[in-house]
């Protein structure tokens, strides 16, 4: 890249701070298509600057530039980068002028001691999936509003995935009904069940519900559910060798039922067949 010895106007102090180039001839093969330069007055097109540079490295600084206006041009294969007053230029108008936006301002922090500030300030938690009696039990255990970052932990901590909120009442008779049994080696609150089939060997069961993230998005939400049961296996230091899918959906005509069905099985097989681990069996049951 080449310049006449011109030197750079600076822009006027009502604008954003602008480069102007009024005479300056860039070659520029993107500009011209045979690599000549726009003649010096004439305002060229407006091109990347991976047009302007190409592949060729960047020429230096001209000693005519002012080193305090422009401090630096540093280029890579693609990118020519034009640094005025700490701020990077990535954008070229050939013949024209540059103009530098100002930086946006940083976001306020939301801290624990704005939090207990402002606790009338209004927060999206509905729109986080959380109720307003959950929103009043989350202000209640920490004494004021929560941060921005507490609300969002909150907010997933608290789903209808992560802590099966309308289900657990049904899960927990498992744990409440459950026979006693000096088989049973690992129950209700471990990654996985483990029961002992002989003096030597245990077997590794889990199951995964996934209602709310295959109905959202139904292949990945499948997927993982099976992902999350091979994962919990693993954790209880067993060895994965089998999965089965056991399908419930609502009543068959309803369109969210066509929806996600096939994605939802094709989930669970795709897994499943990453990890080479067969799929012996399931049902499907539909409620109308």
């Amino acid at each position: 890249m080449t310049t006449t010895e011109n030197e750079l106007v600076p822009a006027p102090a009502t604008r954003a701070p602008e480069v102007a180039v009024p005479e300056a001839a860039v070659v520029a093969e993107a500009a011209n298509g045979d690599g000549s330069a726009v003649p010096a007055g004439e305002v060229g097109p407006k091109i990347p600057a991976e047009a302007v540079i190409g592949t060729e490295p960047a020429a230096e600084t001209p000693d005519s530039m002012d080193d305090d206006a422009v401090e630096s041009i540093e280029s890579t294969e693609s990118v020519v980068e034009i640094v005025v007053d700490d701020v990077v230029v990535d954008e070229v108008v050939v013949g024209g002028s540059i103009v530098v936006d100002e930086p946006d301002e940083p976001a306020e922090v939301d801290t624990v001691e704005r939090a207990e500030k402002s606790p009338d300030e209004p927060q999206p938690h509905r729109e986080l999936g959380l109720q307003d009696d959950e929103y009043e039990k989350i202000r209640s255990i920490l004494g004021r509003r929560p941060t921005r970052s507490e609300l969002g932990m909150y907010s997933i901590m608290w789903s209808e995935h992560c802590s099966y909120k309308s289900s657990k009442v049904h899960l927990r008779q498992f744990a409440e009904k459950a026979p006693q049994s000096d088989r049973m080696l690992a129950g209700i609150g471990e990654n996985a069940g483990v029961v002992k089939v002989s003096d030597h060997l245990a077997v590794t069961f889990k199951v995964e519900s996934h209602n709310h993230p295959s109905f959202v998005e139904p292949y990945q939400g499948a997927a993982t559910g099976v992902g999350g049961i091979v994962r919990d296996i693993l954790a209880m230091g067993a060895r994965p060798i089998a999965v089965m899918d056991p399908l419930r959906f609502g009543d068959p005509e309803h369109p969210d039922t066509a929806r996600v069905l096939t994605g939802i099985v094709a989930g669970v097989g795709g897994y499943g067949n990453c990890l080479g681990l067969p799929n012996i069996g399931g049902e499907l049951s539909f409620d109308p």
